[in-house]
């Protein structure tokens, strides 16, 4: 997931990238208002939101999105859904 502010992100991003690292996330790039993380789906969207919106509580001017989950049109990809059936 994707994840941008107005201000700076320094300080929250330890504690996002920690909440994150616990799903079995990692971190895959960060700039002074911005990171990106790779989260695994089999955790849940509801618990990689529920992380997101911690995220958000520390930076207020911030927002989040999926990188890989909707279209440009926002109709999701369910990409998740063939992987899980293969699995």
């Amino acid at each position: 997931m994707k994840f941008g502010a107005l201000s700076s992100i320094a300080t929250a991003l330890p504690l996002i990238t920690a909440r994150l690292e616990a799903l079995g996330g990692r971190l895959d790039g960060a700039v002074a208002n911005g990171a990106v993380w790779t989260v695994p789906h089999q955790v849940g969207f509801e618990r990689i939101e529920e992380a997101m919106r911690y995220a958000v509580s520390l930076v207020p001017d911030s927002d989040w999105w999926y990188g890989n989950v909707y279209d440009d049109n926002g109709a999701p990809l369910r990409w998740w859904e063939t992987v899980r059936a293969s699995s």
